[in-house]
């Protein structure tokens, strides 16, 4: 059946220069599809104001995780919107030699903290050295075994030396 530009046969509704639902499927032959309800169902069709909304949520979800990721690392990490990207952070470590060692990542960060907190520190005495790393114990001990004072000893320090001191004449 034709009527006009329409025509309508066994394989479905044609117009010349503009749409047409046939067996095949539908073509809007480029023209906006007005007026399309909200879908409900896991086959209905959605509209555009449904994917914007869905497109709204899921880039505020983005910017929080981005934004929250970007605070925890802290080191002066950022995240742009834009782009999605969270910037590396700079986290800097004083070694105990004095000089500093930059990370831009939590690993290398935890490394260099560690390589320099594992690091013992040594104590000389008059001959020989003994190293204690963080948590370990140094005795330090006398002969002594009766009561005593430090009335007659006094501590010096000079350079990288802690010099014990006993009176010349003790009292």
């Amino acid at each position: 059946v034709t009527t006009g530009d329409s025509k309508l046969d066994s394989n479905g509704l044609t117009i010349a220069g503009g749409p047409s639902v046939t067996k095949t499927g539908i073509d809007a032959a480029g023209n906006t599809i007005s007026n399309v309800a909200a879908g409900t169902n896991a086959t209905d069709a959605v509209n555009k104001g449904q994917l914007d909304a869905l497109s709204t949520s899921s880039n505020n979800k983005t910017d929080a995780l981005g934004n929250s990721t970007a605070n925890n690392l802290g080191g002066g990490a950022s995240y742009d919107s834009t782009t999605g990207a969270v910037s590396s952070p700079t986290y800097v470590t004083t070694k105990t030699d004095g000089t500093t060692v930059n990370a831009s990542n939590v690993g290398d960060a935890l490394t260099n903290l560690n390589n320099e907190v594992v690091k013992p520190m040594t104590f000389a005495g008059n001959s020989g050295t003994v190293d204690r790393k963080l948590g370990e114990t140094l005795n330090i001990t006398g002969g002594l075994t009766a009561s005593g004072s430090n009335s007659n000893v006094k501590t010096v320090i000079s350079g990288n030396t802690v010099d014990i001191q006993l009176a010349d004449a003790p009292v």
